[in-house]
């Protein structure tokens, strides 16, 4: 018979105080053979609240402030024996820290905020709908993901980068570079441009020609392209085209200190590339019809 897992019966919420609602706290490694399994799932919610879905169940976990990972006792009894074993190395002391996400939705009944990831692609879309009234076309050429296939990639993310792996990362700046850098829409970039009589080199890559377009078109003074000249840089380093000196200029570039950890890193830029499209949103929303 399995060993019970560790616990402290004084941290029961349930209401009927019978343990069903008692944190039980593991490593965050506990996450990895659902994460890279194909047997399993991990889906992230929030920056602290998932679920981890097997078979045809499914139960939530939160990440609390020392990135442990909190099941509900009750929960874990009913897992078959075998997610039990996988769960069970990793299992740890109490540190009475429960607050997260998953305390709020499951014990508060509270709604978590979205995740970052998902607003951002979400305001992807946002901006191709206000390029294509006022330009007559979309900033990226992509199409509306599916709500579960968005909340699927962007939880790999969350997944991947809370493991601070190197290689991860890389994964991780390689599939946004795709997304952000390589679906620009240059080619009506350029021809608008053209239109517009504005100079530039027409041999200039995407991302210089955003560039000129978010200065002359959107009278940019506040360098909104620059995290994604980072997300670019970061890329290039990623694919071992370059050494780790253009990693640690887009570091520098980002604010951030040179022992910044893979996620710090992957957090500050997410939030950059959101703030900066933001102000591309706002931008194009109060200008006028230019077609």
């Amino acid at each position: 018979m399995l060993t019970e897992f560790i616990y402290r019966s004084e941290e029961d919420y349930s209401p009927q105080k019978d343990n069903y609602l008692t944190p039980v706290y593991f490593e965050k490694e506990a996450l990895v053979p659902f994460i890279y399994s194909q047997n399993y799932n991990c889906e992230f919610m929030s920056e602290t609240y998932g679920v981890l879905i097997f078979e045809e169940d499914s139960i939530p976990f939160g990440i609390n402030s020392k990135k442990h990972l909190i099941f509900w006792l009750g929960d874990l009894r009913r897992l078959p024996d075998k997610l039990k074993m996988i769960l069970k190395p990793y299992n740890i002391n109490s540190d009475w820290d429960i607050e997260s996400d998953f305390k709020t939705g499951q014990v508060e009944g509270l709604f978590t905020e979205n995740i970052l990831e998902v607003e951002l692609f979400l305001l992807l879309n946002k901006i191709n709908i206000e390029f294509k009234k006022k330009f007559g076309f979309k900033m990226f050429n992509f199409d509306l993901i599916l709500v579960d296939d968005l909340l699927k990639m962007c939880s790999e993310y969350k997944n991947r980068i809370i493991f601070n792996n190197e290689k991860d990362f890389k994964i991780i700046v390689s599939d946004l570079n795709v997304r952000f850098i390589e679906t620009i829409n240059r080619r009506e970039l350029v021809y608008y441009l053209k239109s517009n009589q504005i100079i530039f080199d027409s041999n200039w890559g995407s991302l210089k020609i955003l560039e000129v377009f978010f200065k002359e078109m959107l009278s940019d003074n506040s360098n909104m392209i620059a995290p994604f000249f980072y997300l670019y840089d970061l890329r290039t380093w990623a694919d071992h085209l370059v050494g780790r000196g253009m990693f640690e200029e887009v570091i520098k570039l980002l604010g951030l200190k040179n022992d910044s950890s893979f996620e710090e890193i992957y957090n500050c830029l997410t939030n950059q590339i959101y703030r900066s499209l933001e102000v591309v949103l706002n931008k194009v929303k109060n200008m006028k019809n230019s077609i």
